[in-house]
């Protein structure tokens, strides 16, 4: 993992120095095109290995608690046997999420690992079970690659589109490849990114038959198979596919080539042309759903396989996108993951996730606003801004420029969509990330190639570098560190049936259980406190420790929990242990991961500054009362937490406000079994 970590941030150095070289030579030889274009094959190559690399080190980052409890979680309980959390999606009066892909991308890998260690399955490495599904996730996401390069190629034909830009498609390709999201996003499990590469191929596909075909009455059956096949996937893997898929879709099935000096009849042939294309995508759509269908119903046990069809129909089969409307239509159940204000996807998530390429995308919607505005000939005016001129009889000009207004609807009404359901995440949009870049990216390359262009990089890569890292090796990183961290230190400890062992997580994302590889069968227990209150966990944890060392001779926790709990917790222990009469209580911190958690922030600078710790002040109020600790004990406590925070250096501040700690109790006996009960 060493060699790894050092050969990609000397590969990221080079890599800088030599873009670095590239704007600079680009400034003062702008018509040199053969070069320019060479140096960006170069780097898009380059930006494509550090996509792969960057997965092999590993990015510690945890994104979001979906990326692995939707998909590597459930699977390693049913392939492994191993313990992990089964969240709410998953119980059986639910059964939202689909696990057909999961199963393709990494159920027959994680089948192969436990065919080879089934001798031993102790030996299975969590770092190969973390890394597998994201590399077979960052190689899917070349898909998404390839379809934008051919959508490009479509719109690089229109003069206006274009603006004339030499090596457009290159550009494009390497503003996509140099995205924070292209080296985080892809390559976790999410069911977004699959949802991106559907979208992708079903906007390329699309597409490439709207320009290849430009009479109404020519139609591709091959294309409508691949449509429906792409629908019902889309739709099964995430129904909100649904959304971004309406308005291409709709585009399609009308085959509507709009000329500004001729509409053709709509109400009768084109009635007729709308059915039988309807009609095109219905047998491969509702063929590939019963798949998903059968599937999703093996995999929740509700499938028994009998050659008696009438039985068989009559199942309780699983039909995941219904139940998945039927929960999420419920605004009360949505309020349990928290309600956002309608503008919260527009404002913030959008600029969020695609940074400059939002606010260019803005600048033209209000361009597009204000000329339709000052022209009397609404229509008219709209075409006009997307056509290369006004006389132009280019049947590829028209045609492309038909399709970037369809670009601009399916963002436009992706947003509007998306901004009716109460709860909201950046990562909903990811789908939108090629109409978007074919968008907005021209203008981008204008202003990169103006004569600040090395002002203009810098600020690109300042703003996606920074956030590369962050989500990639930063936010909620000690997690699975620490996962890791006990799986490869502490795992013989963890396999030894005469132990008894308690690991607790407290204050974090939801730890990925399965990266710990226990056996169902284990005796060690899992406390999963990560959003509950710290003093209820702890004492709750060590009260029942402390009742089960009444019958064994020794216990042994393990605590993962933020770094800044680590002097209340010291605290905590030392209080319980003198309650309970403990003769041998042995505290260990075993290590520090970085962490940085955006929900616990203000705690973090509360610590940095000295402050007392407002998050848990009240609580440990309560806590004394329980335990009827005097105030002088609880005065000692919070004077020994306060002049930790105040006397510390910066190093070891910065350590506790944005860390992960690993800590190991070892409780002996009870002082009381010596004297009787």
């Amino acid at each position: 993992m060493q060699f790894w970590n050092l050969f990609f941030f000397k590969l990221l150095k080079n890599y800088l120095r030599k873009w670095y070289e590239f704007s600079t030579k680009m400034d003062r030889s702008k018509n040199c095109v053969k070069n320019q274009r060479f140096y960006l094959k170069i780097f898009t190559k380059i930006l494509f290995a550090i996509r792969i690399l960057i997965v092999l080190l590993p990015q510690t980052g945890y994104i979001q608690p979906d990326e692995f409890h939707q998909f590597t979680e459930p699977l390693a309980r049913k392939i492994f046997n191993v313990k992990t959390l089964i969240v709410w999606e998953f119980h059986q009066d639910h059964l939202l999420r689909s696990m057909v892909f999961p199963q393709i991308f990494c159920g027959l890998v994680f089948k192969l690992i436990n065919y080879f260690h089934s001798q031993d399955p102790s030996s299975i490495s969590s770092y190969g079970i973390l890394i597998v599904p994201r590399l077979i996730m960052a190689l899917f996401s070349f898909l998404i690659d390839f379809s934008l390069i051919r959508i490009a190629k479509l719109f690089q034909m229109n003069r206006r589109l274009s603006q004339n830009i030499p090596n457009l498609i290159d550009w494009l390709g390497l503003i996509h490849s140099s995205m924070y999201l292209t080296m985080t996003y892809y390559n976790r499990t999410f069911t977004n990114t699959i949802e991106t590469v559907l979208f992708s191929l079903l906007l390329w596909i699309v597409f490439e038959s709207i320009s290849r075909h430009h009479s109404v009455k020519v139609q591709s059956n091959r294309t409508a198979i691949y449509l429906g096949m792409i629908l019902a996937a889309g739709f099964f893997n995430r129904p909100t596919f649904a959304i971004f898929a309406f308005v291409p879709i709709s585009y399609w099935i009308v085959m509507f080539r709009f000329k500004r000096n001729q509409i053709p009849s709509f109400w009768n042939e084109r009635i007729r042309i709308v059915i039988e294309n309807v009609l095109k995508l219905s047998p491969s759509f509702l063929m590939v759903s019963i798949v998903f269908i059968i599937f999703d119903s093996n995999f929740y046990d509700r499938l028994k396989w009998s050659i008696n069809l009438p039985k068989l129909i009559s199942l309780d089969l699983v039909i995941t996108p219904w139940n998945f409307i039927r929960y999420n239509i419920d605004r009360d159940n949505l309020s349990n993951h928290g309600l956002h204000p309608f503008y919260f996807h527009t404002l913030i998530c959008f600029p969020l996730i695609f940074t400059f390429l939002a606010l260019i995308n803005y600048l033209e919607w209000l361009r597009l606003l204000c000329k339709i505005l000052r022209n009397n000939n609404r229509m008219y005016a709209l075409l006009q801004f997307f056509s290369p001129s006004s006389s132009s009889n280019n049947a590829n000009d028209d045609s492309s420029s038909f399709l970037i207004i369809v670009l601009h609807l399916t963002i436009l009404f992706s947003l509007l969509g998306f901004s009716l359901i109460p709860h909201q995440e950046p990562r909903f949009l990811m789908p939108l990330v090629v109409a978007v870049i074919v968008v907005s990216g021209p203008r981008l390359i204008r202003i990169v190639q103006s004569n600040h262009t090395k002002f203009f990089i810098s600020l690109w890569f300042l703003t996606q570098l920074p956030l590369t890292i962050f989500y990639g090796f930063l936010h909620q990183s000690g997690v699975t560190q620490s996962l890791l961290y006990l799986r490869a230190n502490h795992h013989k400890e963890l396999y030894d049936s005469k132990q008894n062992i308690t690991i607790l997580f407290n204050q974090m994302y939801l730890p990925p259980q399965h990266l710990l590889l226990l056996s169902h069968s284990s005796n060690v227990i899992i406390k999963d406190y990560s959003i509950e209150p710290f003093l209820s966990s702890i004492t709750s944890t060590l009260n029942e420790s402390f009742e089960k060392l009444r019958r064994a001779e020794r216990i042994k926790l393990f605590i993962i929990l933020p770094s800044y709990f680590d002097q209340l917790l010291q605290a905590v222990i030392d209080q319980l242990c003198q309650i309970n009469q403990i003769s041998d209580c042995f505290l260990k911190p075993l290590r520090n991961f970085l962490h940085f958690s955006g929900e616990n922030f203000h705690q973090s600078i509360s610590l940095l500054q000295g402050r007392e710790p407002e998050f848990d002040l009240e609580e440990y109020k309560i806590f004394r009362k329980q335990f009827k600790i005097s105030d002088t004990k609880l005065q000692k406590s919070l004077e020994r937490f306060l002049s930790f925070a105040n006397k510390s250096n910066r190093i070891t501040k910065l350590k506790r406000a944005f860390g992960m700690s690993v800590w190991m109790i070892d409780l002996i006996h009870i002082g009381a079994n010596k004297n009787g009960p």
